[in-house]
């Protein structure tokens, strides 16, 4: 059993330069590529998808910190300003994923909790509602990161993939997650044309050299795992990225597009130019 948890980013609920939180056709584009993955599972071998929104359109915790006086009650709430901000992330995610028709259930981080007279209560997030969900075939939309202090959601979709595995051991899951550029460079690619990406690395190599492109609270968790894999990719769609690691898995390596970044200590390779 294959299940697919992806860190989505806020900022693509909104469209480059509007200034909005979220705008009508990225709310849209984001449900329809959500949509295409929940209609193709069985073409990915996937039996199960998880979203976690970040928010990052909207407010990002780490710099509520560096902007208000350390220790004072403000400075504490930051991480509480960064949940609430996931949580209209998902309640806006899941509005388009109903447009479109797309089946799917909101759930609570553990130990958070929601009411709503529009929406009703959500019920709370554990490994088994989660299971319930993938076998119903609905796609699993989760508001409030993990529900915990001093933790991105990078992090929070590592600490779902691990505790779901944990859980049921049958299960294997991928890990996915989107940045601006497709994968992890040597440099960053945004300074340094010439850098050069990654194929595969192991999480403990990106935490030696202090490359950037995923949190490293995530990157940690993946160093502590076994056989456990992130799979970055450029901010493109989950379909794309989910039929790029059915390639990877089927030995057709040179069709994806994209960084692996493992635990272990295998070698770094990168990628040949002119990859995918």
């Amino acid at each position: 059993m294959i299940v697919g948890h992806l860190k989505q980013s806020g900022e693509k609920l909104t469209t480059d330069g509007s200034g909005e939180l979220w705008t009508p056709d990225a709310l849209r584009r984001s449900a329809e590529q959500i949509g295409e993955v929940q209609r193709n599972m069985g073409r990915l071998v996937l039996h199960g998808l998880m979203v976690v929104p970040g928010a990052g359109n909207i407010v990002r915790g780490r710099n509520v910190y560096d902007s208000l006086p350390e220790g004072s009650q403000v400075h504490r709430r930051a991480d509480v300003v960064g949940r609430l901000g996931t949580v209209m992330n998902a309640a806006m995610l899941s509005a388009a994923l109903d447009d479109e028709k797309v089946p799917h259930v909101m759930l609570m981080a553990p130990g958070m909790g929601y009411a709503d007279p529009h929406v009703g209560t959500i019920d709370a997030y554990c490994p088994e509602a989660a299971m319930e969900a993938y076998r119903r075939e609905r796609v699993v939309v989760i508001a409030g990161g993990s529900g915990k202090d001093k933790q991105t959601t990078d992090a929070a979709v590592m600490d779902y993939t691990l505790l779901e595995s944990a859980t049921f051991p049958e299960m294997e899951s991928i890990a996915l997650k989107t940045t601006k550029f497709p994968g992890i460079y040597t440099e960053d690619p945004a300074k340094h044309p010439q850098a050069k990406r990654y194929k595969t690395i192991a999480a403990a190599d990106m935490l030696a050299m202090g490359l950037g492109g995923v949190d490293e609270q995530c990157l940690r968790l993946i160093q502590q795992a076994s056989d456990v894999q992130l799979f970055v990719y450029a901010d493109a769609t989950p379909f794309d990225a989910l039929d790029s690691m059915k390639a990877m898995r089927e030995g057709h390596t040179a069709a994806v597009a994209g960084t692996i970044i493992t635990s272990g200590t295998i070698p770094a390779t990168l990628a040949e130019p002119g990859a995918a």
